[in-house]
């Protein structure tokens, strides 16, 4: 999971997404999560719109 979340931020950050800044960082770890387990991650938060490797539901 701590690789999905350091993976997670650097694209992010690279991708110039929101995800990435520091009052984001729950919500990084809710999105680190699902990619870990390989599940699509179901959220009505615009924040993971667009960022990279999330599947949204």
């Amino acid at each position: 999971m701590i690789e999905a979340f350091a993976s997670l931020t650097s694209d992010c950050k690279a991708a110039g997404h929101a995800l990435h800044s520091k009052i984001h960082n729950a919500d990084r770890w809710v999105a680190a999560s699902a990619i870990a387990k390989g599940l699509p991650l179901l959220s009505g938060d615009g924040i993971y719109a667009n960022a990279p490797g999330i599947t949204l539901l």
